[in-house]
């Protein structure tokens, strides 16, 4: 799910013997690229009222939607890019591969450089997105090499120097 919302805390109730007066979910939310954070933001509030409005209970007790702290925009560089297409060539100098390009569905700070710099930025790196932030994550030596020697003949490229 490309856009998805990934409930990542859930929190209620007081002891265990009770039913729970209320319950607090945070989530995070991901938001279409060149959408803005205040129209996703609308659409699920939207869909929220929707959904409370068939249910008896929910239609009296309204759920409340809170936004604070962990926000992230989206960002674009066009394909059509210089760095897009001179980091591709490095990549292909450095392994004999055709890279593959894809858009992300997580977070980054890339995005600040993009809507706020106004820095045309990509984001490449060694192993796999889907093992970070978990319990023994690593990459292999051979892709830190990789990386290293892509990122150095991008710069240089990029720079004007040929290799």
């Amino acid at each position: 799910t490309p856009y998805a919302l990934s409930v990542g805390t859930v929190h209620g109730g007081e002891w265990p013997g009770t039913v729970p007066e209320k319950v607090v979910f945070e989530a995070r939310m991901g938001v279409k690229v060149g959408e803005s954070e205040n129209h996703a933001r609308a659409e699920l509030e939207e869909k929220i009222a929707e959904i409370s409005g068939k249910d008896d209970w929910l239609s009296i007790n309204r759920p409340e939607v809170e936004w604070k702290g962990y926000s992230f925009a989206s960002s674009r560089v066009p394909m059509s890019h210089p760095i897009v297409s001179v980091l591709g060539e490095s990549f292909r100098s450095t392994t004999g591969r055709e890279p593959v390009y894809e858009g992300m569905t997580y977070a980054s700070d890339a995005r600040l450089l993009v809507d706020v710099a106004n820095t045309p930025t990509i984001v490449f790196g060694p192993g796999d997105v889907r093992s970070a932030h978990r319990a023994n994550e690593c990459v292999s030596v051979e892709e830190l090499e990789i990386t290293a020697k892509t990122l150095a003949i991008t710069a240089m490229r990029f720079l004007g120097y040929s290799k």
